[in-house]
C-alpha cells in the first residue's frame, strides 16, 4: 500500500509539470537551411526548475532564447538530476518515436551541454565543504576521477555519432551566499568550528566549484579529437559561465542575489539570460549566430513585456530601453531592471494555429508506468482518457479508482496519519511554488491549486478546502511546512487531475533514418520549439490508432500507450 501511495503522489507532482505550456517569440518562416542545435545535460539546461512563471520556459530558458533568436532548428533533451554517468548512458539510447536522442546527436551542427554539477552537489556536498575547509581533498579527487571517466565516455560516443559537431560545454557558477540553503545547518556548525562564518560561504563554495570546473578545463587541455578533414581540434569549446556570474557578484551583490531560485542553485530568469548572452557570444565567435539574433531577442522581450507586464506604468520606457540596447546582455538588463519587483499578470495565451484531427478522437489509457512501476491498475479506466478534438482542444483525465482511494484512506487510519514527506520531499518542491504561480506563498496550497486551474488549465480534485479537517491540516502546514494527513476524510470521493489545452499536428522526419513521424504538440502556444508534452501518433498491428507519450524529468520516465476507443 505504501508503494501505491508513493507512486501516486509522485505521479500527481509530475502532472503539475507536464501540462504546462511554454512561450517565446512568434514563429518565423522556415528557411531553406537552418543550423541545428541540441541541448543536453541537467536541470540547468532543461529549464524547468527556475524560469517563472513556467509558461514562459521557452522565453526565459537559455535554450529557448538562443534557439528562437537565431532561428535555429533546436531541440532540448536535457533531464533534471542528470550526472555525467547518466549522460554517458543517455547518449546511447535508441530513438523512441519523436523522443529521439541518437538521431538528434548525429545530425546536430552544435551540441551544448550543461553537466557535472550534480556529480558533486547532489550528494555529499556537506561533507565536501567541511573537508575542503580542512584542506582535505580525498572525496573531491575521487569524484573528479569518476566524472572525468564518465565525461570521456559520453563525449567519445557523441563523437562516434557525429565527428563534425561543434560541442560547447559550460562551467558551473557559484550560487552560494550567506543565506544559501546549500549550506546545511550541520555544515554551518562544523564550518564555524573551522572559523568559517556565513560571510565566507561564497568563497568556500567557490573553491568547490572551481574544483568541479577543473574537470572540464583539464579535459579540454589534455585531449584532442580529429575531424573528418584530419584536423586536430579541441574536444569541445568551453563557456566560462562561472566568471559571468562572479562579475555580477563582485559588482552588484543585490542583483546577484536575485539570480537564483528558492532552492539556492537553479538560475532564475535573469540567470538564464546571463548564460544565454555567453552562449550567443560563443556562437558569434564560431560563426553560427544569425545576423538577426539581436533584433529577434528584442522582439521576444518586448512581446513578453506586453504579455506579462501590460499594466506596468513604465512599460513604454522599458520597451524603449530594450529596443535601444546594443547587445544581448544590454537587452536582458533593460528588461529585468525595468520589471524588477513587478508581479507578472496572466492573460489568455495565444494558440498556435496548426493542423488538427478531422474528427474528435478519444483514447483509453492502456498502459501507464512510472519509475518502472505499472500504475494503470490505480486508474479508473472509464474516466481516465486522452482526447483530441477537431477544434484543436485537448483533454487529459487521470482519475483514481475506488480501490486506490480506499487504500489511501485505510493507510491513514491504520497508521494514525501519514507524513507526506515520507513519500515526496516537500522541501524540494516548495521553492518552485512561486515559479508556478508568482505571488503565491509556498505554503498556500489552496492558492497553488487555484493558480494551476486559472493559469494552466490543470484542475486537481482531491480535497474539499472547506472541510474542518482540511482547514486544520493546512493551518499546521502553513506554520510548520509539514503536511500531515491525519484524518481519512481529507481524501475526497474523487481524486483526479484533469488538463485542458490545445494541440497541433506536425509531420516530423527522423534526420538520421528518414522515418516519417506524426507528432502531437500540446500547449505550445507561440514558441518555435517542441512542447514539453508531446505524443507520437502511430497504428498498432490491429490497425488501431495509438498515441505514446514519454517524459524524462527528474530521473523519472513516464510512459503511456493509448488506443482509440471503439
Amino acid at each position: 500500500m505504501k508503494r501505491t501511495l508513493s507512486t501516486l503522489l509522485i505521479l500527481f507532482l509530475l502532472a503539475l509539470i507536464t501540462a504546462l505550456s511554454f512561450a517565446c517569440s512568434e514563429e518565423k518562416q522556415k528557411a531553406e537551411h537552418k543550423t541545428s542545435m541540441l541541448f543536453l545535460g541537467d536541470s540547468i539546461a532543461e529549464a524547468v526548475a527556475g524560469p517563472a512563471p513556467l509558461t514562459e520556459r521557452e522565453a526565459y530558458g537559455y535554450y529557448g532564447i538562443i534557439g528562437n533568436s537565431n532561428e535555429f532548428d533546436y531541440h532540448n533533451r536535457a533531464v533534471s538530476g542528470y550526472t555525467t554517468a547518466d549522460l554517458a548512458t543517455y547518449v546511447k539510447r535508441e530513438d523512441d518515436g519523436l523522443n529521439m536522442v541518437r538521431s538528434l546527436i548525429s545530425s546536430a551542427d552544435v551540441i551544448h551541454i550543461s553537466i557535472i554539477g550534480n556529480d558533486f552537489l547532489f550528494t555529499n556536498r556537506t561533507y565536501m565543504l567541511i573537508e575542503l575547509s580542512q584542506g582535505i581533498y580525498d572525496r573531491i579527487r575521487a569524484k573528479q576521477a569518476s566524472a572525468k571517466q564518465n565525461l570521456h565516455e559520453a563525449l567519445s560516443y557523441i563523437r562516434t555519432l557525429n565527428p563534425n559537431a561543434t560541442i560547447i560545454m559550460q562551467t558551473l557558477y557559484n550560487p552560494a551566499g550567506p543565506d544559501s540553503p546549500l549550506i546545511s545547518d550541520y555544515a554551518r556548525y562544523y564550518l564555524a568550528q573551522n572559523g568559517i562564518t556565513a560571510e565566507g560561504y561564497h568563497d568556500l563554495m567557490g573553491l568547490l566549484v572551481r574544483e568541479i570546473n577543473s574537470v572540464l578545463i583539464n579535459y579540454q587541455k589534455e585531449n584532442t579529437v580529429t575531424d573528418e578533414k584530419g584536423n586536430t581540434i579541441k574536444p569541445f569549446e568551453l563557456l566560462d559561465v562561472y566568471s559571468a556570474f562572479e562579475e555580477v557578484y563582485q559588482t552588484d551583490f543585490e542583483r546577484w542575489n536575485t539570480l537564483f531560485c528558492g532552492d539556492g542553485i537553479h538560475p532564475l530568469n535573469e540567470g538564464h539570460a546571463i548564460i544565454a548572452a555567453k552562449i550567443q557570444e560563443k556562437l558569434t565567435e564560431l560563426g553560427f549566430s544569425s545576423p538577426h539574433a539581436l533584433d529577434n531577442y528584442k522582439q521576444c522581450k518586448t512581446e513578453q513585456l506586453e504579455r506579462l507586464f501590460f499594466t506596468l506604468e513604465s512599460k513604454e520606457t522599458v520597451k524603449a530601453n530594450i529596443l535601444s540596447a546594443q547587445t544581448f546582455q544590454d537587452v536582458s538588463e533593460a528588461y529585468f531592471s525595468g520589471t524588477m519587483g513587478a508581479v507578472p499578470r496572466y492573460t489568455e495565451m495565444p494558440v498556435k494555429q496548426g493542423k488538427t484531427f478531422s474528427e474528435n478522437l478519444k483514447f483509453s489509457i492502456t498502459e501507464a508506468t512510472l519509475q518502472d512501476s505499472k500504475i494503470l491498475g490505480a486508474l479508473n479506466k472509464n474516466k481516465s482518457y486522452i482526447a483530441f478534438h477537431a477544434d484543436g482542444t485537448y483533454e487529459l483525465s487521470l482519475v483514481l479508482n475506488s480501490l486506490a482511494r480506499g487504500a489511501i484512506r485505510s493507510m491513514i487510519s491504520e497508521e494514525g496519519g501519514i507524513d507526506v514527506d515520507d513519500y515526496v520531499q516537500l522541501k524540494e518542491v516548495l521553492p518552485y511554488v512561486n515559479n508556478i504561480a508568482p505571488g503565491t506563498k509556498e505554503t498556500d496550497l489552496q492558492g497553488l491549486v487555484k493558480g494551476l486551474k486559472d493559469y494552466y488549465g490543470i484542475e486537481i480534485q482531491a480535497i474539499d478546502f472547506n472541510k474542518p479537517c482540511v482547514v486544520s491540516m493546512l493551518a499546521y502546514f502553513a506554520e510548520h511546512k509539514k503536511l500531515i494527513i491525519s484524518d481519512p476524510d481529507v481524501v475526497g470521493d474523487t481524486v483526479a487531475v484533469r488538463f485542458t489545452g490545445h494541440y497541433r499536428l506536425e509531420n516530423m522526419e527522423n534526420p538520421l533514418t528518414g522515418e516519417r513521424l506524426t507528432v502531437i504538440y500540446v500547449n505550445n502556444g507561440i514558441g518555435q520549439n517542441e512542447s514539453y508534452v508531446r505524443y507520437t501518433l502511430s497504428q498498432n498491428d490491429k490497425g488501431e490508432k495509438t498515441v505514446r507519450m514519454t517524459i524524462d524529468v527528474v530521473n523519472v520516465v513516464l510512459e503511456g500507450t493509448i488506443i482509440k476507443e471503439d
